[in-house]
């Protein structure tokens, strides 16, 4: 391997072989039967513990599950284009906002054009110190924007880097809502620095573009060393290039910023061995709904409540909760109806075999609420 330079490298097995390349030719080849090869399993770790991690720069990393040839291999080392081109459009749906330095966007475009168009939702609303809402540089005197709310209101203190000060920026003179989505908009060309609030032009100030200095370093969410903003981002968008004033009014007139509810979730295994050990959100709301799964436990009954899922924020919101009954190999299933947050039904008799799986499903709709026990009507409720 050689120090400060590129070298390409390949592993290949399949074919009763496996073979080392080094710059696209063959520097080991050794005789291993496939069948004796261990079928691969786990995750993908690079830098695996416990070893060091091996410091340097990874390019044109590829992985395939076939066996390739040696002109394969050799086309694959004479492909030196492993500088990755420049982020022009980065792009996500939704982020909650809650720690320091929570995401971090690397290899951005170097375009003094940008635009920066996002909704966001405050938790807490206004607070006694600063909130980052993001930060484009690698320490907190490289702007290329920074974006904060500041503090005990809720207007925005914008600033980016220009020749001759880190710290030049403007203020908006209109507030973010509270406890409510807002959209912004960021855009820097044709000599004009401009921010807007709900698609209405906030601030409009004259900026030479060359004076800006060319953007640099990571896109850091709640940048430290100020406390994040705590709320939601919604629609983000960071474009190379400028944005006319319609098109930031277009941007703030589309509301597309919630993620489509799942109607469909399926988890093929789990063992359940702590409390809230795996959950996910964004579930339909919908009033017809079936739970189904296959459980077996791993020790029999004991003294005290078992509980295998609820859907809801607190323990008095159940829809539904499955439990175990105490001592007994029961199911106590809790549904909340209009008057009664407990409403439900238990299982008709010990239906969970102990060390042996057994299919459990919850269904509601049509005016019924159902339980069965691998696959056997077992209540049936009105």
């Amino acid at each position: 391997i050689s120090r400060h330079r590129w070298t390409h490298i390949a592993v290949v097995t399949g074919h009763n072989r496996v073979k080392l390349y080094i710059n696209g030719r063959l520097n080991r080849n050794v005789h291993m039967p496939t069948s004796r090869i261990t079928r691969p399993r786990g995750p993908l770790v690079f830098a695996a513990h416990p070893y060091h991690p091996a410091r340097g720069h990874i390019g044109q990393f590829r992985y395939t599950d076939h066996y390739v040839g040696s002109n394969t291999v050799r086309s694959w080392a004479r492909n030196r284009r492993y500088n990755i081109s420049k982020r022009r459009v980065v792009r996500f749906s939704r982020l909650y906002l809650h720690h320091r330095n929570q995401k971090i966007v690397r290899n951005m475009s170097n375009s003094k054009s940008q635009t920066y168009s996002f909704w966001f939702k405050s938790r807490r609303g206004p607070q006694r110190y600063w909130q980052s809402l993001f930060r484009r540089g690698g320490n907190d005197r490289q702007r290329y924007p920074g974006v904060w709310i500041i503090p005990n209101t809720m207007r925005l203190h914008v600033r980016i880097g220009i020749r001759g000060s880190w710290n030049w920026g403007v203020n908006t003179r209109r507030s973010m809502a509270n406890h409510r989505w807002t959209h912004v908009a960021i855009v820097t060309g044709h000599n004009r620095v401009k921010v807007f609030i709900n698609g209405q032009l906030d601030q409009n100030v004259h900026m030479p573009t060359s004076r800006l200095i060319a953007p640099r370093g990571p896109l850091i969410f709640g940048a430290h060393p100020h406390h994040p903003a705590n709320g939601w981002f919604g629609n983000f968008l960071y474009k190379a290039s400028y944005t006319s004033n319609s098109g930031v009014r277009h941007l703030a007139a589309h509301r597309g910023f919630k993620r489509q509810q799942r109607r469909n979730l399926h988890i093929s295994s789990m063992y359940l061995h702590r409390r809230q050990q795996w959950r996910t959100s964004n579930m339909g709301s919908s009033k017809s709904y079936a739970y189904s799964f296959f459980f077996k436990p791993n020790r029999g009954p004991v003294h005290y409540w078992q509980n295998i899922l609820r859907r809801g924020h607190n323990n008095h919101q159940r829809m539904p909760g499955i439990w175990v009954w105490p001592r007994q190999r029961r199911l106590h299933v809790r549904i909340g109806v209009r008057g009664s947050w407990n409403w439900g039904l238990d299982s008709s008799h010990h239906v969970i075999s102990r060390h042996r799986w057994t299919h459990i499903a919850v269904v509601t709709g049509h005016n019924r609420v159902k339980l069965y026990i691998n696959g056997r009507l077992n209540r049936n409720v009105h």
